[in-house]
């Protein structure tokens, strides 16, 4: 008989390790931030639900070493819509470049498969031409780069601890 794996109590160790790095948010409002964090938070659940090692401490080194190459991504990603917002081209630019490049380390790609560098190009080009200095705007089209295909059969993400009415990191959509 397989061990019993508590997927849920995995999630909820790997939310922790992105909802307790403070350093995450860099200069960014809660609004300009929320796109981010939501990313991450699910992130860190589809890479819990991934590891199915049943030693626990192996799984979440395991974990672990996963789930910060999603805060490196999140802080680089931070760094870009900061320097979006105050109008920091060349800030931007490496910050974006930066993770383009971090995509196509194997670390990133066994964390969050299927993203690619040429989506990341692809947003920094957009953010270029934006001179609005949208913070929000600017993460959300961070995020839907790092998102990647949706594979079929993903399961979409469902609330868990979650409340409509509260904004706080904390109710962040969780998958199961």
């Amino acid at each position: 008989m397989e061990p019993v794996v508590n997927v849920a109590a995995r999630q909820e160790r790997a939310a922790g390790l992105i909802l307790d790095d403070e350093g995450l948010r860099g200069d960014l409002t809660d609004d300009e931030f929320r796109p981010l964090l939501d990313w991450a938070i699910a992130a860190s659940d589809r890479i819990a639900a991934a590891v199915k090692m049943p030693n626990e401490e192996a799984a979440m080194t395991e974990i672990g070493e996963r789930v910060s190459a999603v805060k490196g991504a999140v802080r680089l990603a931070a760094e870009a819509v900061a320097a979006h917002v105050n109008g920091v081209a060349g800030q931007q630019a490496w910050a974006l470049d930066a993770l383009a490049e971090m995509v196509e380390l194997g670390g990133f790609q066994a964390a969050v498969p299927g993203v690619s560098a040429g989506a990341v190009h692809a947003v920094a080009k957009q953010l270029v031409t934006d001179d609005t200095g949208d913070g929000v705007n600017g993460a959300a089209l961070i995020v839907q780069a790092l998102t990647g295909p949706v594979v079929a059969g993903d399961a979409p993400a469902q609330a868990i601890h979650s409340d409509p009415s509260d904004p706080s990191p904390e109710s962040a959509p969780r998958m199961p």
